[in-house]
């Protein structure tokens, strides 16, 4: 589970319990932290022009193997279905006079699972596995943010959270208030 969604749950709690004890400013503030964090990373995506691309050099790369259901008791050929495939890569790359290392492959929310057929053939995988030059995107105005891919799919985990929070958030309001109404 991604370190964003946990702080999110974190949230949800303490919404939950500001709520209750009727404590307004401090449900305010722990409404709109979340809100501001995942707008920020939509708009990150969305502007281009934020970004300055660059060459940068992997690390390391390392390919985990975990299995969906391991007591399951398949055969080999249905096993390969069970499986993902993630990647932790680390890079480093020059802005200037300064190097800066970074693990970021992207802003998605969640860590993507890839597929075998992928790690063999998807290009970009291929130059991180060789330990080779990579393009990288960096912020022009913090350098030491970067990733490795920007695509539209990772606004779109934003975009689903970011409305599920809202959702869920306006939910636990009225249920909290209306039971307290209806005493």
């Amino acid at each position: 589970m991604s370190s964003l969604i946990k702080y999110l749950l974190i949230f949800f709690i303490l919404i939950l319990l500001s709520v209750m004890f009727n404590n307004i400013a401090l449900y305010v503030i722990l409404y709109f932290v979340p809100i501001i964090v995942l707008i920020q990373r939509i708009i990150l995506l969305l502007f281009d022009g934020l970004w300055f691309c660059c060459s940068g050099k992997i690390v390391e790369f390392n390919v985990n193997k975990i299995g969906i259901n391991p007591f399951s008791s398949l055969s080999e050929s249905e096993l390969e279905n069970v499986f993902d495939n993630y990647i932790s890569v680390t890079y480093e790359y020059s802005v200037g006079k300064k190097t800066f290392k970074s693990k970021r492959i992207s802003l998605d929310l969640f860590k993507r699972g890839y597929r075998d057929l992928e790690i063999e053939c998807d290009k970009n995988i291929l130059a991180m596995k060789n330990c080779s030059e990579c393009c990288l995107y960096h912020l022009k105005i913090f350098p030491s943010f970067s990733v490795l891919e920007k695509t539209t799919r990772h606004i779109y985990s934003n975009l689903f959270l970011l409305f599920s929070y809202l959702s869920f958030s306006l939910f636990i309001y009225l249920l909290v208030n209306t039971s307290v109404y209806s005493k």
